[in-house]
């Protein structure tokens, strides 16, 4: 009888000379023995294999999981077959191919006490015979990977719902690659906002995902060429998962079902747009193998990647296109004016809800039908007009005019005047393919533009009333006034004894009011006159005629002390030389007049011009004004509260008609500490008399 010391020795002597590897479990799964081959093939030691699980040391069977296969032999007590596996030693991480065969072990006690597992390791003709096989395998994998991944590209290229397209993109991954989880995400906006689409992940997971943002540091930190994995793809480690998108998600794969693939790796695409922009990324983990992918396993789905960024940046752009249109055809149709476009032979392709409000026209009438019809009720002259129109805009320098008066008919009767503006529309190629225009109704314009015309006339005409009977009174009144004065004199000269002191200081304050009154009477009719009076235009040199001013005033500025700065030649100008002349002398004559006196006099006298007018200005060093007199003080009889004078304040007001009527205006400034600034402009071009 052998002893059971000597029969264990024998039985595993036995095993050990089996070319097959042979693994015994008991009914945890552990590995409780293992014969030389097995031991060769997947470790260098016993040590690394007993008590571990065969899960642990297999990889995941491919007809079932390991749990399927534990249930069938522990508790059904079946025999399990798993073909052609292939498995990377333990410690020398080298390939093999293998089948493997389980039977469950049965105790004396008649319960399930554990499993033999016999592992048949292919020869070196097999073990070629198998690669050759797993490389047309997968050679064949990857053309089906192409092709279902080409067609479904060209199915969503011209998509137009981008959502659509995002959603498609993230099944097709999942559906036709090795991963399980595929996220889609297309950027909308600098933040780092994205817009996306998800497979193989809850809804939850999705929508913790949408709080996630891409910034340009995550981008620095994980499209890096160290972690670039063929052409276009970027493997990341799980060291640098705190920084991915995806982060947050636990991965639904055990540790112990992945080979070199870690469950918090992920594996990037970006997506570039027009112009290599980057619009969008994919990312994608759990991979079916368990493995991290090779550049050429990832070919099919960066071919897929360049496609459905095409799709995106297309379905972007048409988006964007679509809302530009709605709001424009929102803005267009909420306009009062008529916008109506036409082709390059004048035929109508659209007509909008403002015309169709100005016109009484509904589309259907007018699409597709000659514009010519609205220039006139007759064919031939509206065809002219049409013509003349295209024209215009082809010789324009601008392609375009503006504020055209037109008459478009109304369909409920009449015709609508209208102001038109248009231009050429032209296509890619710069050939013209139509016109657009917008006509606005100006009904109400010209009945108020009538209206203010008539109320002018009104208005001129009660002026000039008014002017008429300034001027009659004022002249009418200096009679009196001469016969008040000589009666004062024959009195004071026939009765100074009767009078005495008293009556003949009477007479004297009579005389200064009557000669008050008739100079109040004589600026009254020169202000009339500065109205009335026709301007007689001709070209006028202003530094000549502040020559003669300034010598007017020579005693004055002698007396005074004053120093007259000319800071440039004035210019010569279009204008009434005699009351241009008068509205100099009277702004010199108001700088000298209202001087301080703690000061001599500096006056400044200097001019501007630009495209349109001459300035002409006149600056000193005087008394000045206030803010709030700056207005006032062109108002007739109004004077300065600051000094007296023998002025009566109609010069300014003078001024300001003679200006006026020049097509100019003239105002003042005061100065930051003392005197003020009076300037005027003249126009350079010819105006008509008011």
């Amino acid at each position: 009888m052998v002893e059971p010391k000597m029969a264990f020795h024998l039985t595993r002597e036995l095993l050990d000379d089996i070319l097959d590897g042979i693994l015994i479990l008991n009914d945890s799964g552990q590995v409780i023995f293992a014969n030389s081959m097995a031991i060769s093939k997947l470790t260098t030691g016993t040590d690394s294999m007993l008590n571990r699980k065969i899960s642990e040391l297999l990889p995941a069977p491919t007809e079932m999981t390991w749990d399927e296969a534990w249930y069938q032999i522990s508790v059904q007590k079946q025999r399990v077959e798993l073909n052609f596996l292939s498995v990377e030693s333990i410690d020398q991480r080298e390939m093999f191919f293998f089948d493997a065969s389980l039977a469950p072990r049965i105790g004396i006690d008649g319960k399930f006490a554990g499993a033999v597992c016999l592992l048949h390791f292919a020869s070196a003709a097999e073990k070629l015979a198998m690669e050759v096989e797993t490389a047309k395998g997968i050679i064949e994998t990857q053309l089906c990977q192409l092709e279902d991944f080409t067609a479904i590209g060209d199915e969503i290229i011209g998509e137009t719902d981008l959502g659509q397209v995002l959603r498609r993109v993230a099944e097709t991954i999942r559906e036709h690659s090795n991963f399980r989880r595929v996220v889609v995400s297309r950027f909308t906006g600098d933040e780092g906002e994205r817009e996306i689409a998800c497979a193989g992940v809850t809804e939850e997971e999705a929508e913790l995902l949408k709080t996630r943002r891409w910034s340009q540091k995550i981008g620095k930190d994980v499209l890096r060429d160290q972690f670039k994995v063929g052409h276009s793809s970027y493997y990341v480690p799980h060291d640098l998962s705190d920084t991915i998108p995806i982060y947050g998600l636990k991965s639904k794969i055990p540790a112990h079902e992945m080979k070199d693939w870690h469950p918090n790796d992920c594996l990037f695409i970006p997506l570039f747009g027009r112009g290599r922009k980057m619009i969008g990324l994919i990312s994608l983990d759990d991979p079916r193998d368990g493995r991290t992918p090779t550049a050429d396993s990832l070919r099919p789905l960066e071919l897929f990647a360049s496609q459905a960024a095409r799709a995106i940046d297309e379905a972007t752009l048409k988006r964007e296109l679509t809302e530009t249109k709605d709001n424009l055809r929102r803005l267009i149709d909420s306009t009062p004016d008529a916008i109506i476009a036409t082709d390059a032979h004048g035929v109508v392709t659209f007509y909008s809800d403002g015309a169709k409000r100005m016109f009484g026209y509904q589309p259907q009438e007018i699409v597709g039908k000659r514009l010519a019809k609205f220039y006139s009720d007759d064919p031939k002259m509206g065809l002219a007009r049409a013509r003349k129109i295209m024209e215009d805009l082809m010789n324009s320098p601008t392609e375009s005019i503006t504020g055209r008066i037109l008459e478009f008919p109304r369909k409920s009767g009449g015709r609508v005047p209208v102001m038109i503006s248009a231009g050429l529309l032209r296509n890619e190629s710069s050939q013209v393919v139509g016109t657009i225009g917008a006509a606005r109704d100006i009904s109400e314009d010209i009945r108020l533009r009538q209206q203010i015309m008539e109320k002018n006339r009104k208005l001129e005409a009660k002026n000039a009333e008014l002017e008429e009977f300034v001027y009659v009174a004022s002249h009418d009144l200096q009679a009196p006034l001469v016969s008040i004065q000589g009666f004062a004199a024959k009195l004071e000269r026939e009765s100074a004894n009767v009078l005495g002191e008293t009556g003949l200081h009477c007479i004297s304050r009579l005389n200064a009011n009557v000669s008050r009154m008739s100079l109040l009477l004589k600026s009254l009719l020169e202000l009339s006159r500065a109205s009335t009076k026709a301007l007689q235009k001709d070209p006028c040199d202003l530094s000549r005629i502040l020559d003669d001013i300034l010598e007017d005033y020579s005693d004055q500025i002698d007396k005074l002390g004053a120093e007259i700065r000319r800071l440039n030649t004035l210019p010569v100008v279009e204008c009434d030389g005699i009351q241009i002349a008068q509205v100099l002398s009277n702004l010199v004559g108001n700088a000298l007049k209202y001087c301080a006196d703690d000061r001599p006099p500096i006056i400044e006298i200097g001019s501007e011009g630009d495209e349109s007018s001459y300035m002409i200005w006149i600056k000193d060093n005087g008394i000045g004004i206030m803010e709030d007199e700056a207005e006032t003080i062109f108002l007739p009889f109004k004077r300065l509260r600051h000094k007296t004078s023998n002025g009566i304040g109609i010069g300014l007001s003078i001024a300001q008609r003679i200006i006026e009527r020049h097509g100019g205006r003239i105002w003042a400034e005061p100065g930051q500490e003392h005197g003020c600034r009076f300037c005027f402009e003249l126009p350079k071009e010819r105006t008509a008399n008011n």
